[in-house]
């Protein structure tokens, strides 16, 4: 009868779900990470790297192809870092890792995950097997007016993260050959 408890206690732990975790989680900033959002997709949590499995994030710093590839990056690392902070989560994973060595994962917050509220916030998409272009014709941007086109969906929250685009916002007019027209392109320069 002891062990028949045992068994059925056993069992019941094994089917019941995992426990909540709770965290803060601040935007890493140090070399030394336990736990903190590296970006939109990659997470610190108790000195574990873990990449979230099921999106794509904009790149920050000098990995940004263009500013407002940097703009959402930063937007998209703050907003993953309140998810996590003010919600309970559980982590999913299968044990494996990406090609950097992060363990991919999914950040389970009340049946969702970290990564689908991102997306559902335009601050991420989908994973689809690769790295996604954030600029699309916006490597070399397009301007009709200046960097102000660049702000991001929350005007008070201008990105301050560190890797942050700096150098000169400069314009050019470029001929295009197939238009027979000059078209007004808006670049960052290194400053």
């Amino acid at each position: 009868m002891h062990r028949l408890l045992i068994l059925v206690a056993s069992v019941v732990h094994l089917c019941s779900p995992a426990s909540a975790l709770t965290a803060e989680f601040p935007v890493c900033g140090s070399p030394k990470r336990v736990t903190c959002v590296v970006d939109g997709d990659t997470v610190w949590f108790r000195g574990t790297k873990y990449r979230l499995e099921d999106i794509d994030a904009p790149e920050k710093g000098s990995l940004a192809e263009c500013p407002r590839e940097a703009l959402q990056a930063a937007e998209a690392t703050e907003r993953l870092a309140e998810i996590l902070s003010e919600h309970d989560f559980t982590i999913e994973t299968q044990g494996q890792k990406d090609k950097h060595r992060r363990t991919l994962a999914r950040f389970m917050i009340g049946g969702k995950s970290a990564g689908e509220m991102l997306v559902t916030e335009g601050l991420a998409r989908r994973w689809r097997g690769h790295t996604e272009d954030w600029c699309g014709t916006e490597a070399v941007l397009a301007c009709s007016q200046d960097a102000e086109a660049w702000r991001p969906r929350h005007d008070d929250k201008l990105p301050t993260a560190p890797g942050f685009v700096t150098g000169e916002f400069r314009c050019f007019k470029i001929y295009d050959p197939e238009n027979q027209a000059y078209e007004r392109v808006c670049a960052w320069t290194d400053g």
